[in-house]
Parts: C-alpha cells; sequence; structure tokens
C-alpha cells in the first residue's frame, strides 16, 4: 500500500534493490502487469465508493516507463479489468451483465519519431 491504505504499483529494481512507486493516486490501483517498458494496471481512482470487483467502475491504465508518461485507456461506466500486456498491445475484460463480459485490446501506439 502507499502508506494511507490504498493499494499502490510498484517496480523492484533488482540491480539496486530499490522500490520505485509506479502510481500515486488516493484510490486503488492493481492488478499490474508489466512488459518492456510498460505497466498495465486496473485504477479505481474514478470511483465513488470503491467496491470490491466485479461490481465497481473500474479504468484500464497504462504507463511507458522510458517516459513516465501515463494513460487511462477506458472511460466507461463498466467494470474492466485484468488486463495483460505484450510488447505494445493491452488486452483486458470489461462486465457487461450477469455472467457476461468483452475481451478487449488496446494497441500502444508507437512513437514515429
Amino acid at each position: 500500500t502507499d502508506g494511507k491504505g490504498n493499494s499502490a504499483v510498484y517496480l523492484f529494481d533488482l540491480n539496486t534493490h530499490q522500490y520505485k512507486q509506479v502510481t500515486n493516486e488516493e484510490k486503488h490501483q492493481r492488478y499490474a502487469k508489466l512488459h518492456n517498458n510498460y505497466v498495465a494496471w486496473v485504477d479505481s481512482r474514478h470511483e465513488i465508493t470503491y467496491i470490491t470487483l466485479p461490481n465497481g467502475n473500474s479504468e484500464i491504465y497504462y504507463k511507458n516507463l522510458n517516459d513516465n508518461n501515463e494513460v487511462r485507456i477506458t472511460r466507461n461506466s463498466k467494470t474492466d479489468y485484468s488486463p495483460q500486456i505484450y510488447n505494445n498491445m493491452i488486452i483486458w475484460a470489461r462486465i457487461t451483465g450477469s455472467h457476461k463480459a468483452d475481451l478487449l485490446l488496446y494497441i500502444i501506439p508507437r512513437d514515429i519519431n
């Protein structure tokens, strides 16, 4: 946790044995996945009240660890959860009804410079 009772995302550097905090929001950030220079997670910062999944309104975020750019990739009233990341692709599930979910794919734009 971040010391305030909220879940946060941290990285642990195996060379320096130091932790680096990736997220720093008031509400929970959980279920992080890391691949290459990207980390994706479930974020509850937009929920009015934190409700344990799958009943809340969680969103999916990712961060490019090279430039520290954080991006919110979902904006809806549904519960988005369980992100998986590989190369520049993030896939996650969105609850659409009782015992129903969709799988969604986001492709991280490549820097063209």
